[in-house]
């Protein structure tokens, strides 16, 4: 009894249970109707086979394709494993000069095709400017009409930013493709520039600081230790800060302070003066009390009168330079006492502000 083969059903004779049918039954089987015969359905798999190898070939993994130059921007070449645009096939273009813009290629002579990329928006756009460098791979697909860059490479290193430099940074451009031509001042000018402004900075606010000491790596710097910072320098331990509000600048600025010559003025130092030599050293008095020493020379005048007199008296002591009832006036006549003998005021002109001194 015959039986089908199970992929391309061929009818098959069994020797034993098939020894009556005829040759030309046989024949007909296998060589009979086109549409049914074996030959036919063998014939028409291998076409279908030869079919799918010819695809697989022209979309297999990407085709190496090194392009040269021609001129503005359209390069040419020559792949022996390409003989017609297949849609989804890929190739790995290598330029032999960087392109500037709008590129074109044309491979064995089968038709100029467009070589563009796809923004963000999904749409297929021309290159601009060096998007592809010499001596670099970039994988592109054929999508029926052109060919469409779909990576970089097989590694991150093949990955090209267009206006890259040392020390710039990496931005997106209107159509969200990458850029390299910012330069990492430019950035932090343009970010900052362009950041909402603050005008009471709070202790937890920071700002980005490179650290010098660790390798110049970026560190954050809060509004509380910047004040602090900026006071030590500006106040280190030991200045004086004087003003007109009672606040402590321990409050202000952070430190330890304590208050400082209380109902005193200050004086600058000087080694050649012993009242002035020492750093922090008191003197001087709100009131003083004058010394004889201290009095300047001066004299009194008074007013006598003369005249003709005449007195008894006892036996006694009586000056010896002055004669009693006659016309000479004594010679040590002294004035009146005036005056109290109490301090001065020795305030100078004077205006009063808090002050503190720094300890810490």
């Amino acid at each position: 009894m015959s039986t089908t083969t199970p992929i391309l059903g061929l009818v098959l004779y069994d020797s034993t249970t098939d020894q009556a049918v005829t040759f030309a039954t046989f024949r007909a089987v296998w060589g009979g109707t086109p549409s049914t015969s074996n030959f036919y359905k063998i014939d028409t798999a291998i076409g279908t086979l030869q079919t799918n190898v010819s695809a697989l070939q022209n979309t297999r993994g990407a085709i190496t394709t090194s392009a040269l130059f021609i001129s503005a921007n359209y390069y040419e070449a020559s792949v022996a494993a390409i003989t017609s645009y297949v849609t989804g096939m890929t190739i790995l273009l290598n330029l032999d000069t960087d392109s500037n813009g709008t590129v074109t290629l044309n491979i064995n002579s089968l038709g100029t095709k467009s070589v563009m990329k796809i923004n963000s928006s999904g749409t297929a756009v021309n290159m601009a400017g060096g998007d592809l460098q010499a001596g670099r791979y970039y994988l592109f697909v054929y999508d029926g009409t052109r060919w469409v860059w779909t990576d970089a490479g097989t590694s991150g290193d093949q990955i090209y930013l267009y206006g890259g430099a040392t020390g710039n940074v990496v931005t997106l451009d209107t159509d969200s493709s990458l850029l390299g031509t910012l330069t990492q001042s430019l950035l932090i000018s343009q970010t900052t520039n362009s950041a909402t402004a603050k005008t009471t900075p709070a202790d937890a606010d920071s700002l980005g600081i490179v650290d010098s000491a660790a390798s110049n790596v970026l560190k954050k710097l809060t509004f509380a230790n910047l004040k602090a910072w900026i006071t030590l320098f500006v106040y280190p331990v030991g200045a004086i800060y004087t003003s007109v509000v009672s606040t402590s600048p321990a409050t202000l600025f952070g430190g330890t302070w304590s208050a400082f010559a209380a109902g005193r003025v200050l004086v600058g130092i000087d080694a050649g003066q012993t009242e002035f030599d020492l750093v922090e050293e008191t003197g001087g008095a709100k009131t003083v009390t004058l010394a004889i020493s201290e009095i300047p020379s001066h004299t009194h005048t008074y007013d006598t009168k003369l005249g003709t007199s005449s007195m008894s008296h006892d036996s006694g002591n009586y000056p010896a330079n002055g004669a009693i009832g006659g016309t000479t006036a004594p010679s040590n006549a002294v004035t009146n006492a005036n005056g109290s003998g109490g301090a001065h005021n020795n305030l100078q002109p004077y205006i009063v502000v808090y002050m503190w001194k720094r300890t810490a």
